[in-house]
Formats: C-alpha cells, structure tokens, sequence
C-alpha cells in the first residue's frame, strides 16, 4: 500500500519479445489514438496466434486464448 492510499499492483505481461513485469497503481487512463492503433495490432496478432495454435491443436492456444481475453478486458475498462 502507497502513502497516499491507494494500492501498488504487480503485474506480467507475456510479449513476442518475453516476459514484461513491472508494479503500480491500478488505474485506468484513456486511451491515445496511438495506444488504440498498439492494441489493434496486438488483436490482430493475438487472433493471428490463436487460429494457428488452434489449427496445429497446439497448447499455445490456451495462453493465446487468455492474452486475447485480457487485451480486451483491459481495454474495456479505458475510457
């Protein structure tokens, strides 16, 4: 917990070029168009990976699955 109250969050992000981590404040923030421009590229690349694991029955489509499902959770909750 923070001084001013409010709560620190850890978090990990599975990316093409690793594992991310990293911790703060749980808060929403709009969205800038470049952001939404990164986070049609991730959809697309996310569904590209889902179809192809779900295709070669690949374990992966599991992980592909819960990225894709939290991409969009987590943009629904920005204005």
């Amino acid at each position: 917990m923070g001084t001013n109250g409010r709560q620190t969050w850890e978090w990990a992000l599975r990316t093409p070029f690793g594992l991310r981590v990293g911790t703060g404040p749980l808060e929403a923030v709009p969205l800038t168009s470049e952001d939404r421009i990164q986070v049609r590229r991730a959809r697309w690349e996310l569904s590209a990976r889902l179809a192809e694991c779900t295709e070669a029955r690949d374990p992966g489509a599991v992980a592909a699955r819960h990225d894709l499902d939290l991409l969009d959770w987590q943009t629904a909750l920005h204005p």
